[in-house]
């Protein structure tokens, strides 16, 4: 396995645990309109899932040249 290969891997770990932050916030919401207001109000969680995601996204994406 080659450093890229891992580094690849790594982003899909940051992306997965991005979404499963975003749903932790969902379901400490309560509701889905609950959730909305969070994202809408900058929910510090939410945040922090989306910018894992997009993180991870951007490192997939670069080792897939």
């Amino acid at each position: 396995m080659t450093e890229e290969n891992n580094l690849d891997i790594l982003g899909y770990v940051a992306a997965g645990l991005g979404i499963a932050v975003i749903i932790f916030a969902f379901t400490q919401a309560g509701t889905f309109s609950a959730f909305v207001e969070a994202v809408q109000a900058g929910s510090q969680l939410v945040l922090v899932g989306i910018a894992a995601v997009v993180g991870g996204g951007a490192v997939i994406a670069y080792f897939k040249e």
